[in-house]
């Protein structure tokens, strides 16, 4: 299933989708997470997009790494689109892509009814029955608010788990390159 949406998602003619859901596919972002980013969130040296609370179902700021291929992609996208600034997944008059976009994409392309959060299910099934991450990484990659007991707040505190995202992001990316 995911190599068939990935060879479909080549074919693809919309470079601004097609990046869009090839980000939300590998960091298991919401889609209105992803639609909204800007490219001011986006930082290169790192490979990390910081998406504000505004734009988080928690509302609270989220890191979220990127795996190298993804990176490729968004370079690619900006040198396609030019674009320095403003919304990376720019649609019509100077916003964001609407949120029917990737949806009516991915339906095209896997000929059913299928939905854009379907993907968070799958990356948590499989990065699981990767068994290399405690289930707190991996939940705080799909940004759920992981059930703490009170002395594991203590000690955790705003851990974010970052750099073991950074390696279950890319493990995620390389899995998806084999599934083609």
């Amino acid at each position: 299933v995911m190599g068939d949406f990935l060879l479909g998602l080549i074919k693809e003619p919309n470079l601004v989708v097609t990046t869009l859901l090839y980000l939300i596919t590998v960091t298991a972002l919401r889609t209105g997470s992803a639609r909204n980013a800007r490219w001011s969130w986006l930082d290169t040296k790192t490979n990390t997009l910081t998406v504000p609370g505004q734009h988080m179902k928690g509302r609270v700021s989220f890191r979220c790494p990127l795996p190298k291929q993804a990176m490729v992609k968004l370079m690619v996208l900006k040198n396609f689109t030019g674009s320095k600034q403003g919304y990376i997944f720019e649609g019509l008059e100077g916003k964001p892509v609407s949120d029917a976009t990737p949806r009516y994409t991915l339906q095209r392309i896997t000929g059913d009814k299928t939905t854009v959060h379907g993907f968070r299910t799958l990356y948590s099934r499989v990065v699981s029955k990767m068994g290399k991450w405690r289930e707190e990484v991996i939940e705080a990659q799909l940004t759920h608010a992981f059930a703490k007991t009170e002395m594991r707040q203590l000690y955790l505190g705003a851990e974010d788990f970052l750099d073991q995202r950074r390696e279950l992001v890319q493990a995620y990316a390389d899995w998806c390159d084999k599934q083609e």
